[in-house]
């Protein structure tokens, strides 16, 4: 994590080719803050020439020398994380009349008319000729929408869409006309296999493949943002950030009914999809669902100088046999209002939003009658 501080300090974020190999064209990387200029230094068939990047709005374009500049538009600079994800070799051959050779440096220079400090995390250059066009967050599952290959150029481009399946695990991609082009099978865990009959594992398994999450093929690890993960164990590396029963496990050691989006939280899908599907059908009918956790998990021992973590709680077991009307899921000590450890630990906004989504009618009538049962 690299911090600079904003409000025009004079604070900037330099490399140089030194720091990464020529052939490098892909520039990818989280931020929060903003930029006042974002400017990346390449070798081109013209000479030294730059690209510049602006958190403002204005139109592309190229000067009479060569330099090309490119506006982000005003909603590029902000508090939430924001994604920076661009093949500057295919951008720069896209507006100047010179052609791209490779980068010598990068610089970024914090907003000057912004208080707050620009942050960046997770820095990377690739030469893969690859950028994901998506709207990924940190803890997103199955957002990435298309991949666009470069093969030479801004006019050279292969497109790709990409395909979950409903815990957003990356299960195939399909090219511009239709049909299939890549599939990837995986187990419950995210060991990539070359065949789903033999179980065999995969030789190359790098790429997104459990839910949506990057996988080093070096490593092998998963980057979960909060912590890596080991596929072969199915466990993290490291502890959760948050206390919990169970601090290394992936999703409760129950892959078929939890996701973890970031490594610190765990999410029931399954029950909460087939109540949804059997509301919207309006069967209302009873959905038979496993109890989950019916055995408690064994605790780890603390370590030296820590306190023992609290007891296990029963998770949440199986769902109402009707339909809820809006708001019952969502109320003091109502069983939307819980996650996998049974405690009350949901908001009300949390809770609706999960169910109704973010700022729709009925997630607001969800909230009142919510924020209602806390004031009884």
């Amino acid at each position: 994590m690299i911090k600079l501080d904003g409000g025009g300090s004079g604070d900037a974020f330099q490399k140089t080719d030194a720091d990464w190999n020529d052939t490098q064209r892909v520039a990818e990387f989280w931020y929060k803050g903003g930029f006042d200029l974002l400017l990346f230094k390449l070798t081109t068939t013209g000479g030294q020439r730059n690209i510049y990047f602006y958190c403002s709005s204005g139109t592309n374009y190229a000067n009479a020398y060569g330099h090309v500049f490119i506006f982000l538009g005003t909603g590029a600079a902000t508090t939430t994380w924001k994604r920076f994800e661009e093949n500057l070799q295919a951008l720069y051959d896209q507006y100047s009349q010179y052609d791209f050779q490779n980068v010598d440096g990068i610089i970024i220079y914090p907003s000057s008319t912004l208080s707050y400090d620009m942050y960046i995390d997770r820095m990377q250059f690739s030469n893969a000729m690859t950028t994901e066009y998506n709207s990924l967050q940190g803890g997103s599952v199955g957002q990435i929408a298309a991949q666009y290959t470069f093969s030479g150029g801004y006019t050279g481009i292969t497109k790709k869409w990409m395909h979950y399946d409903r815990l957003g695990n990356l299960m195939n991609k399909s090219g511009t006309n239709g049909f299939g082009t890549d599939v990837y099978y995986q187990d419950a865990y995210g060991n990539v296999l070359s065949s789903v009959y033999t179980g065999a594992w995969a030789s190359n398994s790098s790429g997104r493949h459990l839910t949506t999450k990057e996988i080093d093929a070096d490593v092998p690890l998963y980057y979960f943002w909060q912590r890596w993960y080991e596929p072969t164990t199915g466990r993290f590396v490291s502890r959760d950030p948050i206390p919990y029963i169970n601090l290394y496990p992936l999703a409760n050691s129950n892959t078929l009914y939890y996701v973890d989006p970031n490594g610190e939280s765990i999410i029931w899908v399954i029950p909460l999809l087939l109540l949804l599907a059997a509301c919207v059908m309006k069967t209302c009918e009873p959905i038979n669902t496993p109890t989950i956790n019916p055995v408690p998990p064994t605790p780890l021992p603390p370590r030296p100088g820590e306190s023992p973590l609290p007891s296990w709680t029963p998770g949440p077991g199986p769902l109402p046999s009707a339909c809820p009307p809006p708001g019952d899921a969502c109320v003091k000590g109502g069983w939307g209002m819980r996650e996998s450890g049974g405690d009350e630990i949901e908001n009300c906004a949390t809770c609706c939003s999960k169910f109704f989504g973010i700022g729709t009618p009925a997630a607001n009538k969800c909230e009142d009658n919510c924020t209602k049962s806390y004031q009884k």
